[in-house]
C-alpha cells in the first residue's frame, strides 16, 4: 500500500471514476460494518446519503472513524486483461464522518451530486420529498489518510 494525496490529480481522477464504494464504520464490539454506497466529493469531502435508522449511522454515532473503499472493477475477462492487470484497484480514504440530520429542503444541496454520480438526478423538490419520504441524512467524511493499492498506485505512476 502507498499513501497518497486527496487533491492528488491521478489518485482524484481515479476516484472520480468509481461509482460505488464499500464504506466501514466500526462495530461496538471492534469489527468492521461493511455497506456498498453511492458517494459523491464535495468540498473536499466525501458525502455519503443513509437512512437514520440504519446500522451504519448508529455506528457512526458512536465511532465516527469510518474507512471509504473506492473500487473500480475491470469487466473484462481474464484472458481479455494485459498480463498482470488486476480485476479491480482501490483507493482506500481514512477519516471521520459526520453526520449532517437537517430538514430535507437543507440536505438537497449535499444529496444532489450523489444522485448526479449515480446516474440518478433528481430536481430539488423531488429529492427533498425523497430524503423526507425515505428517513435520509447525509454523512460528510473528511479524508485524514488515503492510501493507494500497490497495483492502483503503480497503474497511476505510469499515466501521464
Amino acid at each position: 500500500m502507498t499513501t497518497a494525496h486527496f487533491d492528488d490529480p491521478k489518485v482524484r481522477a481515479f476516484m472520480e471514476g468509481a461509482r460505488i464504494a464499500i464504506l466501514a464504520p466500526t462495530r461496538r464490539d471492534g469489527s468492521p460494518q461493511l455497506s456498498i454506497v453511492s458517494f459523491a466529493f464535495l468540498d473536499g469531502n466525501i458525502v455519503v446519503s443513509t437512512a437514520r435508522d440504519r446500522a451504519k449511522t448508529k455506528n457512526i454515532r458512536r465511532d465516527p472513524r469510518v474507512t471509504l473503499a473506492i473500487l473500480r472493477t475491470d469487466p473484462l475477462e481474464p484472458s481479455a486483461r494485459p498480463a498482470g492487470q488486476p480485476r479491480a484497484e482501490g483507493v482506500y480514504v481514512y477519516g471521520r464522518a459526520e453526520i449532517v440530520d437537517r430538514p430535507p429542503e437543507e440536505l438537497v444541496p449535499l444529496a444532489q451530486p450523489i444522485g448526479v454520480r449515480a446516474g440518478r438526478p433528481e430536481a430539488p423538490e423531488a429529492l427533498a420529498a425523497r430524503l423526507l419520504r425515505e428517513n435520509r441524512i447525509i454523512l460528510r467524511i473528511a479524508p485524514e489518510r488515503v492510501v493507494v493499492s500497490e497495483s492502483t498506485a503503480a497503474r497511476l505512476a505510469q499515466e501521464k
